[in-house]
Formats: C-alpha cells, structure tokens, sequence
C-alpha cells in the first residue's frame, strides 16, 4: 500500500523474496505531466505484483513514469523497462549505465569476465556453474530496453516540482547514485545506507 510521505512523494514498499533485506523502498514522486518513479525491485512476480498494484491505486499503469535508478543492481533495476513501458525514461549515472544498457552478447561478454575473474580468485568451479543460473543479479535483471539516460555527478533532475541534485556515491556500486532533494530536506539514498 503507498504511504505518502510529504505531497506527492509515495514510498511503495517492494517485497525482495528471498533477499536478506526482505523489502525495497520504492517512491513515486507525482508530477503533473509525468511521474517519477525512484528504484523497482527484482524482475519476479511478487515484485511485479507489489510494485504495479500500488501505482494502479495511485491512478498510473505501465508507461505513466520515468524510472530513477539508484544503481544497477537487479533489485533496484530489474521491472525499470516494464515500469517505463514504451514512453518513459530511465535514468542512471553514467558509470552504471554500460552494465544495463547492453546488448545481449555485451551483457555475456561481461558475465564471461567476472566468471573468469571469480575463477582466477579461487572460486570453486561447481558454484561458478550454479551462479550462472542463481545469481539474481543475472536472472532478475532487466531485460534490454535502449531508453537509458545517464546522469553525472551534480546534475539536477526535476520531477514532480522536485529539484533532485544527481550526487556519485561509489562504493555499493562504482556507480551508485543518491538524489538530494534540498527545499524538502530529503535524500534518497538507495543502498548506500543498509541496515542501521
């Protein structure tokens, strides 16, 4: 169920089954002409469901938002592409950019090199060949879409009468971003803050 934090800002809790963090934070911040919608959750159902009923209650379907992406990782990104539907943007820094938007023989060219590199480190083979089909980070990931936007460090998105300042926060990701929001006092952080 959406919770209005301040007018038009929603946090749309996600749920991440099986994700030691059991639940993503989600908003939407309501514009007059689009909405934009900060993180998604994994590409599997109950993220789909959770995350699509709330913008039905809220009056929005597929294609109403613009996706803000915090990081690459699935859990954040993996419904962007069908949350935008064939007329929204996604946005995410231009370090993340390259490793979702990608084409198919890109994005194996890439997983070839982290499974070498994790082989190089020792890994044992067997779960190597397990991750290959496990790993959310590439089962729950975001299908190819080609709408991406990237973002820089200190650029300012408006949305919704929201004045987000784009700050790099590497670390999480090499390309993890929070939004600063400054007259309303708020920072989505994404997960550049977990747990306490």
């Amino acid at each position: 169920m959406p919770q209005e934090i301040i007018p038009n800002l929603y946090r749309l809790p996600v749920p991440l089954p099986g994700n030691p963090l059991k639940e993503l934070n989600a908003y939407l911040i309501r514009g007059r002409d689009r909405c934009l919608l900060v993180d998604t959750g994994f590409r599997q159902e109950a993220c789909r469901q959770a995350l699509f009923a709330q913008l039905k209650e809220l009056g929005l379907g597929l294609g109403d938002v613009d996706v803000l992406l915090t990081h690459l990782h699935s859990d954040h990104s993996g419904l962007a592409p069908e949350a935008a539907g064939e007329r929204g943007t996604i946005y995410i820094s231009e370090v993340d950019r390259p490793a979702l938007d990608c084409t198919g023989e890109q994005r194996a060219h890439r997983w070839d090199g982290l499974t070498a590199r994790f082989a190089d480190e020792g890994f044992p083979p067997d779960l190597l060949a397990d991750m290959e089909h496990t790993n959310p980070a590439r089962s729950m990931a975001p299908p190819e879409s080609g709408r991406y936007e990237s973002l820089t460090d200190g650029q300012v998105l408006e949305a919704g009468g929201f004045a987000l300042r784009c700050l790099l926060m590497p670390g999480h990701t090499p390309g993890q971003m929070c939004f600063w929001a400054e007259r309303e006092g708020i920072m989505f952080l994404g997960d550049h803050v977990l747990f306490d």
